[in-house]
C-alpha cells in the first residue's frame, strides 16, 4: 500500500512539473468594440473569454496581397460553441466559420475577426483563437476501370491552371491506381487523365481545403461501336457419345471498316466440372485470326461430341448455351490536348480496340446456341432399356392371341345386339316422327309466338312513346304547378294589399264623411249667417228707402 501510495505521488509530482513547464498562452479579454481589437500574431494561439451572453469579441491582423491564412476557434469550456466572423479591411463579409476558415487574401491591408457564441440569448464560456499560415493543398487521385472497378496502372494525371491553361504538374499511377500531387495554393484547376485503351476524362476541380484533397476518376475503355448480326445453330439431335456440328455465321454490319475474329467460345449446357476436368466448353482458334470485310457474312462448322457419360439434350434454345466472338475492331479513341493560353481540344484517333462479347452483346458479339436445351430427351443406357421392352412385347404378342378369341366371341354378342338395336332404331324412327309432327306444331307456336312478340314490342313500343309524353305532361304540369304556386303567392300579395287598399278606403271614406259632415255643418252656419246678413241689408235699405220716400214727400 505504501508502495503504491509512493507511485501516486510520484506520478502527480510529475504531472504538476509538466504542466508547469509548458508554455501556456497568454488569457486575454477583448475588447467588445471593433476600434480596440487585439492584435493576431501568427503561430500565437490567444484565450478569450465571452462573458455576458450576446457580448462578442474582436481582433486583428494584417495580411498581404497572395498571401492564405486559416483562422482556427477552439472551445475550451463545455459552456461554449464559438462562432467568428472575418471582416475585410473595408468592413465586408468574407466568410464565417464554427471551427475553422482557410482564406487565401487577394489585397494587403489590416483584417478583423468577430467572435461570439452561438447562442446570443444566454451563451457564456470561453475559447481559444489562432491564426497560422495555411498548409499547401495536395490531391489524391484513385483512378480504375469504369466497369469492373479495377485500379489502372501507368495512368496519366495532368493539373492544369484554369485560366492560362498553363502545366503545372503530372503524374503515373501506381499498381493500386493512386497518385498524389502537390500543388502551391488553393483554388480551382484542370484535371485530365490519360491510360492505353481508354478515352480521356477531364474536368474542373476545387481544392479550397488545405492539405489532402481526394478524388476519383472512372475510366471508359475505348470500345467498337459497330454491330453485326451472329447466329449459332445445331441441327440434328445431340445424343450422348455422338459427334455433331454446330454452325455459326457472322454479319458484319459495318460499310466502313472489317472486324477481325481472334477466337470463338462455346458453352454447351453440360458445362461443368466432371472428373478432374471441365466440360462442355469450347474454345476454337484454328484458322484465326479471321478477317471479316465490311457488309459481309462469314460461316463457318464447328465440330463437337458429346460425352457419353452426361446426358444430352435436344430442343429449342438453351438458356445456358452460348457462343462468343471475341474479336477486334477499329474504334474511335477520344483525347484531349491542353494549349496553353488556348484551351481544350478534343482530338480522335483511329485505333484497335477489344471486343469483350458479355458487355457488348447487345451488338451482337454473343449469341444463343439455337438447337441444344435444358430438357433431357436420350438416356445412356437407352438401348439396354429398348431390349428389355422387346422381351416383354414378345410376351404380349402371346397373351394377344387370347385377346383375340375373346374378341371372336364378343363380336357374336355384338351382332346379338345389333339385332336387338335394328328393333330399337324402328322404334325410335316412330318416334322420331311424332317428334317431327310435335316439331311442325312447335313451329307454328312459335310463329303465333313472334306475331304476338311483334305485337308486343309495337305495344311496347306505344308504351314507351306514352311514357315520354307523359313524361313531358308531368314536366309541364310540374312547371304549370310552380306558376301557379307563383301566381298563388302573388294572388296572396295582392289580397293582402287589396285588404290593405279597403282599409286605407274605409278610413278615407270614413275621414270623408266627417269632413262632409263638418263641412255642411258650417255652410248651414255659414248660410244662416249669410240670411241673416241679407235679412239686416234688407232691412236697413228698407228703412233707407222709406226714409227717403218721406223725404221726397216733403
Amino acid at each position: 500500500m505504501i508502495k503504491n501510495r509512493k507511485a501516486q505521488m510520484m506520478l502527480y509530482t510529475i504531472i504538476l512539473c509538466t504542466l508547469l513547464t509548458l508554455p501556456i498562452p497568454p488569457s486575454i479579454y477583448a475588447q467588445e468594440d471593433s476600434t480596440q481589437a487585439i492584435e493576431l500574431e501568427l503561430k500565437k494561439p490567444l484565450d478569450g473569454v465571452i462573458s455576458k451572453a450576446g457580448a462578442s469579441n474582436w481582433y486583428k491582423f494584417n495580411a498581404t496581397a497572395d498571401s492564405s491564412y486559416v483562422i482556427e476557434v477552439f472551445n475550451q469550456s463545455l459552456t461554449m460553441t464559438a462562432f467568428f466572423t472575418l471582416y475585410s479591411p473595408d468592413g465586408g463579409i468574407l466568410g464565417w466559420s464554427y471551427s475553422k476558415m482557410p482564406y487565401n487574401f487577394t489585397e494587403s491591408g489590416t483584417y478583423l475577426v468577430e467572435v461570439e457564441h452561438s447562442d446570443s440569448k444566454y451563451g457564456v464560456g470561453t475559447y481559444s483563437i489562432l491564426l497560422r499560415p495555411a498548409l499547401p493543398p495536395s490531391v489524391a487521385i484513385h483512378v480504375y476501370d469504369l466497369i469492373d472497378s479495377q485500379p489502372i496502372k501507368n495512368a496519366v494525371v495532368r493539373i492544369y491552371t484554369p485560366v492560362s491553361y498553363t502545366l503545372i504538374e503530372e503524374n503515373l499511377t501506381a499498381a493500386d491506381g493512386d497518385t498524389t500531387i502537390q500543388l502551391s495554393a488553393r483554388g480551382y484547376y484542370i484535371v485530365t487523365v490519360n491510360a492505353d485503351g481508354y478515352d480521356d476524362i477531364f474536368g474542373v476541380t476545387s481544392l479550397l481545403d488545405e492539405g489532402p484533397n481526394t478524388r476519383w476518376a472512372a475510366l471508359a475503355r475505348t470500345g467498337y461501336t459497330g454491330l453485326v448480326i451472329s447466329s449459332a445453330l445445331v441441327k440434328n439431335v445431340v445424343a450422348p457419345g455422338e459427334s455433331n456440328i454446330i454452325e455459326v455465321s457472322v454479319y458484319n454490319l459495318n460499310t466502313t471498316y472489317p472486324i477481325t475474329l481472334t477466337d470463338i467460345t462455346v458453352i454447351l449446357p453440360w458445362f461443368g466440372f466432371y472428373e478432374g476436368q471441365i466440360r462442355g466448353g469450347l474454345v476454337v482458334t484454328d484458322g484465326m485470326p479471321i478477317t471479316i470485310p465490311p457488309n459481309t457474312i462469314w460461316t463457318a462448322s464447328i465440330p463437337f461430341t458429346a460425352p457419353s457419360d452426361v446426358t444430352a439434350y435436344v430442343g429449342v434454345t438453351s438458356a445456358v448455351s452460348y457462343v462468343d466472338f471475341n474479336a477486334q475492331a477499329p474504334a474511335w479513341r477520344i483525347t484531349y490536348d491542353v494549349v496553353e493560353g488556348v484551351g481544350l481540344q478534343e482530338i480522335k484517333t483511329l485505333t484497335t480496340a477489344d471486343i469483350i462479347p458479355e458487355l457488348q452483346e447487345s451488338q451482337g458479339f454473343r449469341t444463343p446456341l439455337v438447337g441444344i436445351s435444358l430438357v433431357p430427351i436420350t438416356d445412356p443406357l437407352a438401348i439396354k432399356k429398348l431390349d428389355e421392352v422387346s422381351v416383354g412385347i414378345q410376351d404380349i404378342s402371346s397373351n394377344m392371341e387370347k385377346v383375340t378369341l375373346t374378341l371372336n366371341e364378343v363380336t357374336f354378342r355384338v351382332g346379338e345386339v345389333n339385332a336387338e338395336l335394328a328393333i330399337v332404331s324402328s322404334r325410335l324412327k316412330s318416334i322420331i316422327s311424332s317428334l317431327d309432327d310435335t316439331n311442325e306444331k312447335m313451329d307454328e307456336v312459335n310463329s303465333k309466338l313472334s306475331s304476338s312478340d311483334n305485337k308486343l314490342a309495337s305495344i311496347s313500343s306505344g308504351l314507351t312513346t306514352t311514357n315520354d309524353k307523359l313524361n313531358d305532361v308531368t314536366i309541364q304540369l310540374e312547371t304549370v304547378n310552380r306558376e301557379i304556386s307563383s301566381l298563388s303567392s302573388h294572388q296572396q300579395e295582392t289580397n293582402s294589399k287589396l285588404d290593405t287598399i279597403d282599409k286605407q278606403l274605409t278610413t278615407t271614406r270614413d275621414y270623408a264623411d266627417n269632413l262632409l259632415t263638418e263641412l255642411f255643418g258650417d255652410l248651414r252656419t255659414l248660410l244662416l249667417a249669410l240670411i241673416g246678413v241679407t235679412i239686416i241689408i234688407a232691412a236697413v235699405n228698407t228703412l233707407y228707402l222709406a226714409k227717403n220716400f218721406g223725404l221726397m214727400s216733403k
